[in-house]
């Protein structure tokens, strides 16, 4: 009887294999978020390289007034349209064409918090430039600090 009930039995099929094409849908959005992770990525990283050249040439360029200065301290404003063309690079035109004086360097401490500004810098940006006599007192201390504040804003 035994013998009855096992040669009713079929032989056991085994599935198809399994092909490695066409990929499960699951496969389509890690390729798809890679790409968008490499694509994202590389232009993160064009965007800091262009920042990073441009910061360089900022500083070629502020290190030529700087000079300029030291040279002839009569020429110290030269200072302070330096620093209105950095941050009209920076930031948009008309939040920063009609300031001048102490709502000038307010706006630079607000903006640039991170680029603390001495007081010597500070009342060169909002008075300074309207007085001959800063130039010869303190240029080139002021040209230090100025420096340094340029490097943590272009940072």
């Amino acid at each position: 009887m035994d013998n009855e009930i096992l040669q009713q039995l079929k032989d056991i099929h085994l599935p198809p294999a399994i092909t490695f094409w066409p990929l499960a849908p699951g496969w389509y959005i890690v390729f798809l978020l890679s790409l968008a992770l490499i694509i994202g990525l590389s232009f993160w990283i064009g965007v800091k390289y262009k920042q990073k050249k441009v910061a360089q040439k900022i500083f070629a360029k502020w290190e030529t007034i700087k000079n300029q200065i030291l040279e002839k301290p009569e020429d110290i404003e030269l200072a302070a349209i330096f620093i209105r063309q950095l941050i009209l690079l920076k930031k948009s035109r008309k939040n920063i064409a009609l300031l001048y004086g102490e709502n000038w360097t307010d706006y630079l401490k607000k903006t640039y918090p991170k680029a603390q500004m001495t007081p010597l810098v500070e009342t060169f940006l909002s008075q300074g430039i309207y007085q001959s006599s800063f130039a010869r007192e303190s240029s080139e201390k002021f040209l230090d600090e100025l420096n340094s504040w340029i490097k943590k804003v272009l940072q």
